[in-house]
């Protein structure tokens, strides 16, 4: 669940422009590097699960 509110807040950073690119671009680092760690997470847990 934390991982999927995780996730759900780097893809809603990964597409949110506020206009100024160098803001942009910084959000949108933080917003893909916090969706890969949460994608990383699930898969992993999900392997977790499955053994």
């Amino acid at each position: 669940m934390v991982l999927v509110s995780i996730g759900s807040l780097g893809l809603f950073l990964a597409w949110k422009r506020t206009g100024n690119y160098d803001v942009d671009f910084f959000i949108k680092i933080i917003g893909w590097i916090m969706l890969g760690f949460s994608i990383y997470g699930i898969i992993d847990l999900t392997q977790w699960i499955t053994k």
